[in-house]
């Protein structure tokens, strides 16, 4: 059994049980402290050079665990945003799993993160996150692993969130130096309780990340999703992108030119999604979007086109 049949033997078993174990206590739910999620994320990504093009297609999946630190209760406004609207704090940790086998792109992929949104006050939050990643590379010497950390502050006012902070990044590849860190401004917001948008952007001397998100939920279960994203790096040095499953974040999926073996050259990608998130109950919820991102570098470009659907469950 290789690693995708084990992920996917793993998603179609255990897990589900976790979750309709976790959505089926105590009914009917008037609070929540905890929430499980899995994602899988199923992608194609195709590179076009002047002798052909590469492809290859993965899957990859995690596994997330969030406490609330203070009840979420269930209200009128819509379910997908209460965490967010009743500032109820967290701690998470989440675990992921990939393989894209023998492909231009890589091998296996794992990692873990741990993280959390502290209220110190009404209007102030301290945000952190840490992880490891680990991509074992197919081709001699492509194998590295990655330490992302991440520190902010949040700024509330009313449903409006101002965040600043930082993003660094160690790899075993080019260890750490100046252009590992990055300076990071993000805003949500949302209006009249049913339209949110999110917006932000984190940058270098020589590399910037930026994405916008809107959702119209016209319903207390449902929810309108949509976005788009963009950014580049110039010369040799490099912001690692090590968050596979999370483009719609402003990353692109990949870094094109150490896969083309070019680390001078310039990239740049941009993207977009469209989605829906639909929550049946309070402790039973579903998400489903489709990303597509462009990225080239130095004449050689790609496409990296993925479906990702996220199943959620609160309770406790």
């Amino acid at each position: 059994m290789d690693y995708t049949e084990g992920l996917v033997l793993l998603c179609a078993t255990v897990l589900p049980v976790l979750l309709v174990a976790l959505a089926g206590a105590a009914s009917p739910l008037e609070s929540a402290r905890a929430e499980i999620a899995l994602t899988l994320d199923g992608a194609h990504d195709s590179i076009g050079v002047p002798t052909g093009t590469a492809g290859a297609t993965s899957i990859d999946g995690a596994v997330a665990a969030t406490l609330y630190l203070r009840p979420v209760t269930d209200e009128a406004r819509p379910i997908a945003l209460q965490p967010f609207l009743q500032r109820a704090g967290s701690l998470h940790f989440a675990a992921t799993v990939g393989d894209l086998g023998a492909s231009p792109l890589g091998g296996l992929r794992t990692g873990a993160s741990l993280g959390g949104d502290l209220f110190v006050h009404r209007a102030v939050s301290i945000a952190f996150e840490g992880g490891y990643r680990f991509l074992d590379g197919v081709a001699p010497g492509a194998s590295s692993s990655y330490v992302p950390l991440s520190l902010g502050l949040g700024l509330w006012w009313g449903d409006v969130r101002l965040g600043l902070g930082a993003d660094g990044v160690w790899s075993s590849r080019d260890g750490f130096g100046g252009d590992s860190v990055r300076g990071r401004l993000d805003l949500r917001a949302v209006f009249v309780e049913h339209i949110e948008l999110s917006t932000g952007a984190a940058a270098n001397a020589h590399s910037i990340d930026a994405y916008l998100r809107a959702a119209y939920y016209p319903s207390k279960h449902l929810g309108l999703l949509g976005g788009g994203w963009g950014g580049g790096t110039s010369g040799a040095t490099r912001f690692p992108d090590v968050t596979d499953t999370e483009a719609q974040l402003g990353h692109a999926p990949f870094d094109l030119r150490a896969i083309e073996a070019r680390p001078a050259a310039d990239q740049a990608h941009f993207g977009c999604f469209v989605g829906f998130s639909y929550w049946a109950t309070p402790r039973l919820g579903a998400i489903v979007h489709y990303d597509v991102t462009w990225i080239s570098a130095d004449g050689v470009g790609a496409t990296d086109q993925r479906a990702v659907l996220t199943i959620a469950a609160r309770g406790l």
